[in-house]
């Protein structure tokens, strides 16, 4: 192997350790809270939290309406930029609308869903995906600009 293919091989090795080293980090704090959070909250806490976070997950796949996937694609960094851009608008108007249907039909909704606990919860729904519809587009950018440090944190 020549010299280039040797330090084009240690660069992947070496990004693939940083990117694993975050994962491997949060991880630990994940298995860590399983032996302090139950002290701390009762057994339907928990039954919300997976409701609503997988409902979070689930809608968080279209908050973005796609667009964040094309991130990478440019050849000009503006022109990934006017992605993310855009890709932050239509988290920002997919968050708005769903905020103002669920102050239309979220107390009507919230009792036929079997749950009416997550009643209270119900507007958080909104601002959490507006959340991840902003982190979605950041994180491709942070991978698209080889800022693998920062991503994997």
């Amino acid at each position: 192997m020549n010299e280039r293919g040797r330090i084009r091989l240690s660069a992947f090795w070496r990004h693939s350790l940083t990117l694993a080293s975050g994962s491997l980090v949060s991880q630990g704090l994940g298995i860590l809270s399983v032996f302090i959070l139950p002290r701390l909250y009762p057994d339907t806490a928990f039954g919300l939290y997976g409701v609503f976070f997988a409902t979070v997950v689930i809608m968080g796949v279209v908050v973005n309406g796609g667009y964040e996937m094309a991130v990478m694609l440019p050849q000009e960094d503006r022109d990934a930029w006017r992605l993310v851009a855009l890709s932050l608008l239509v988290a920002l108007v997919t968050s708005l609308a769903l905020e103002i249907l669920i102050g239309l039909a979220g107390p009507w909704l919230s009792p036929r869903l079997g749950m009416p606990e997550l009643g209270a919860w119900r507007h958080l729904l909104p601002l959490s995906l507006l959340l991840e519809g902003a982190a979605q587009p950041l994180r491709i950018l942070l991978n698209r600009a080889r800022r693998y440090r920062a991503l994997s944190w």
